[in-house]
């Protein structure tokens, strides 16, 4: 199912599941997962993963968007993440986090955040943050509505970067981060790093951790272990 197109058929499908999930929240303790376009958990915060677009600036190895060959025809609709967005709303979503691909290279990025916002749920982003290295862009984002960003960092040089990825950016997402933190200080938004595990980073760690730390990171979580070495 392409996510640049909502039938009539899918919108019946998620409006029946919308009911299913809504009779078993008031019915039972249990707690369920709503999929299709995103992901719904059932936890104190209830929140919901939305993927907006397959379309990345980095190739890294390992990811799912390759499956779909970065297309940006994959690129969600403004109509559809209005669709989406309206039943998150009718299931008492809280916040929203925004997933791709890359997101923030998604035409309608800012549109999408501010659909969100103007909705009453928090929008939250995962991102590699390339293009955070751009204050003003990082600015856009902020203004737009973002509160809390997760930076996924795929290596610990502009070399593994290169070779993990497909672009040596590691100092450029160094500077992005550099940037995130000082509104993390100020109160602005949160900030946390994730990092995926592979075998070409584990011996590279120490140096890894040594520059995020210095660029005033304080959180680090979401450890991902990748198994197959690249």
């Amino acid at each position: 199912m392409s996510s640049a197109v909502m039938t009539a058929l899918d919108l019946s499908v998620l409006h029946s599941i919308v009911s299913l999930v809504r009779h078993v929240l008031f019915t039972t303790n249990y707690s369920p997962t709503y999929s299709c376009w995103g992901v719904i958990t059932m936890t104190e915060r209830f929140s919901a993963w939305l993927t907006i677009n397959r379309a990345c600036n980095l190739r890294c190895g390992w990811c799912y968007a390759q499956m779909m060959q970065y297309r940006g025809q994959e690129n969600m609709t403004m109509e559809t993440a209005e669709q989406v967005t309206g039943l998150f709303r009718g299931l008492g979503v809280r916040s929203v986090i925004i997933i791709g691909g890359e997101p923030t290279i998604h035409p309608h990025f800012f549109s999408i955040v501010e659909l969100i916002r103007k909705q009453g749920m928090s929008p939250l982003l995962v991102t590699n943050s390339v293009r955070f290295a751009d204050v003003r862009f990082l600015k856009r984002t902020v203004d737009a509505g973002i509160r809390s960003i997760t930076t996924s960092l795929k290596g610990a040089s502009n070399e593994q970067y290169q070779r993990l990825t497909g672009r040596p950016v590691f100092q450029q997402v160094l500077s992005a981060i550099r940037h995130i933190e000082v509104l993390r200080a100020a109160k602005v938004l949160t900030h946390k790093v994730s990092v995926t595990v592979c075998p070409d980073i584990i011996g590279h760690f120490d140096e890894l951790l040594h520059a995020i730390q210095e660029c005033g990171t304080r959180e680090l979580r979401n450890l991902v272990q990748h198994p197959r070495r690249l």
